[in-house]
């Protein structure tokens, strides 16, 4: 009896088919690929608004916890210059001497300490993870005492009252919370760093740790001991600190750049 044969099936799409699945594929690219480095924009800008109040709360916490502030933190400088690779504004950040009393309330603090950095890019190990200047014999970078010989960097007052709101008669100082401060499993877990907006601002491009500003001086008072008045992200360019709050405005003008 004749058995009619089954139909064969196609192993591949036709010509026209796959000239009409790629024209898809080309128009879905268009949409979607423009819209990759606002995506990198918000979410850096989210991360960042998240991190920087939790890290504020982790440092306080430390400080209840052990009766004063986390100590070895990244300098920012080489003692005598701030390094190339830490992005700032000439306007906002400057190397200076801490006067005699400023030591003295960093210390009271629990603040004496500080790991200083290569000068350029290409002196260090990684700008972000390995920064520093002097390693030891078994390649743990070495702790300096803080005193008023060397140079640390500082936040202009007047930028510092226009950022976070705090009196410009004072004397600011930045420093980095890097891989060796104390801090770390205890109140925090690992040094955090923050994630930049494109290949310009990435971590090994330029100094991505978050940095604590803290009030060490003030003209009109007599200070013992320094106070945190805030945590922030240093962004190259014309952006300079960023706050919590300046990354939350970051991330809704990103949006509404994508709405136009």
């Amino acid at each position: 009896m004749f058995q009619p044969s089954a139909p064969r099936r196609r192993s591949a799409l036709t010509l026209i088919e796959l000239i009409i699945v790629l024209v898809v594929l080309v128009g879905l690219a268009g949409i979607i690929v423009p819209m990759f480095p606002s995506m990198f924009g918000r979410t850096s800008m989210a991360t960042a608004a998240t991190n920087i109040p939790e890290i504020a709360k982790n440092i306080m916490a430390y400080k209840n916890m052990m009766g004063q502030y986390p100590d070895r933190w990244d300098a920012l400088t080489n003692e005598t210059d701030l390094v190339d690779y830490v992005p700032f504004l000439a306007t906002q950040l400057s190397a200076d001497n801490l006067t005699s009393a400023e030591v003295d309330a960093l210390n009271n603090s629990g603040i004496g300490n500080a790991l200083f950095m290569g000068k350029t890019a290409a002196s260090v190990r990684h700008v972000t993870f390995d920064p520093y200047s002097s390693y030891d014999g078994t390649g743990i970078p070495i702790v300096t005492t803080i005193d008023a010989t060397k140079k640390l960097a500082f936040l202009n007052p007047i930028e510092a009252d226009r950022i976070f709101a705090v009196s410009p008669t004072g004397r600011y100082l930045v420093l980095g919370l890097g891989k060796r401060n104390t801090a770390l499993a205890k109140t925090i877990g690992e040094a955090p760093y923050h994630f930049g907006e494109g290949a310009s601002d990435a971590p090994d491009v330029i100094y991505s740790r978050y940095v604590a500003v803290f009030k060490v001086s003030d003209s009109t008072l007599n200070m013992t001991r320094v106070s945190l008045i805030g945590v922030a992200a240093l962004h190259p360019g014309t952006d300079g600190l960023y706050t919590a709050n300046a990354h939350v405005e970051g991330y809704f003008k990103i949006a509404n750049e994508d709405r136009k």
